[in-house]
């Protein structure tokens, strides 16, 4: 780009095509994916291109002839060009910056979707857990005592069915107790 400039001289508007590599530079980038040095060295170099073109370049080429009409129309196509480029550069890191945008935002939505199921799961472990320990636990320790109490051979007929009476009523409730179980794990695991 700086021999362009140079062979064509500074009135031509050449060197504004550096303002569009720095236009691109936020495209390149999100597109790339370079570290923040290649950033730096990128934006110093392009300003670094355009800054000596400036200062150094003659206002007209020294290598060629160009008339005055066509250095008119060199200039305006050059600036049209470059302003054409930057608007296009612009809209399209607009249209990535939404896009990236909106995948983020679908992402979170999905953690946060996530991380409710879970805690829902949660809960009805701690349900769980609670009604093993203590639920299950009662009518299990009567089963097991009116199990020793049955053992007793010794025992009267009416007291043996009262004994059977009362371990059929545990068992049920311990029946009932594992069903609520049952049924809570599978709410669990369904949500």
């Amino acid at each position: 780009m700086i021999f362009i400039v140079f062979a064509e001289g500074l009135c031509v508007a050449g060197y504004l095509y550096f303002l569009a590599f720095l236009a691109v530079l936020a495209f390149l980038l999100d597109n790339v994916g370079k570290t923040q040095i290649y950033t730096i060295l990128y934006f110093a170099v392009t300003l670094a291109c355009f800054c000596f073109c400036i200062i150094a370049c003659p206002e007209f080429s020294t290598y060629q002839k160009i008339s005055p009409s066509i250095i008119h129309q060199m200039f305006v196509f050059n600036s049209i060009l470059v302003v054409t480029l930057i608007s296009l550069f612009t809209c399209i890191g607009i249209n990535l910056e939404r896009k990236v945008r909106n995948d983020l935002l679908l992402e979170k939505n999905k953690a946060e979707a996530q991380s409710n199921k879970i805690s829902l799961q949660n809960v009805y472990l701690q349900e769980i857990a609670f009604m093993s320990t203590h639920n299950v636990r009662s009518p299990l320790t009567n089963i097991i005592s009116l199990t020793k109490m049955l053992q007793d051979e010794t025992l009267e007929p009416e007291k043996q069915r009262k004994i059977i009476q009362y371990l059929k009523q545990s068992s049920d409730e311990l029946d009932s107790v594992i069903h609520d179980m049952i049924s809570k794990t599978d709410t669990a695991t369904k949500n």
